[in-house]
């Protein structure tokens, strides 16, 4: 079964990678991008997405924001933070809100491990 994922970062270099090498290595796995929680907001209201990624420090609003209203109106979507955050108290609550938090820099074949394991059945 297909995975739909939501991945969010403001940063372009990271999102394409990340992007290229989700399509290239799985044909399974589909991925929307937003550059902003703002924008993130917009595509849930009108797509489905099984998986959420999202950095956390972004302009605006943070991912732990973000991860807060998904968690409350789309409580069906995984959640996974990728965020080089290092601060304690940043990581707890994303550990609460998130199903996953995965630290940046990591390899992106580790990150699809992951998401492999949250849809393991």
């Amino acid at each position: 079964m297909p995975i739909s994922i939501l991945l969010v970062d403001d940063d372009y270099d990271i999102q394409q990678a990340i992007f290229r090498y989700l399509v290239i290595k799985r044909n399974d796995i589909t991925v929307e991008l937003a550059s902003s929680a703002e924008e993130a907001l917009g595509k849930l209201g009108h797509n489905h997405y099984d998986l959420i990624i999202t950095d956390n420090r972004m302009y605006k609003m943070s991912g732990i924001a973000l991860l807060k209203i998904v968690r409350e109106h789309y409580p069906d979507i995984k959640r996974i933070m990728f965020s080089g955050d290092i601060e304690i108290d940043i990581y707890k609550e994303a550990s609460k809100l998130s199903h996953k938090y995965i630290s940046k820099p990591c390899n992106i074949s580790d990150l699809l491990i992951e998401i492999d394991s949250l849809f393991q059945k």
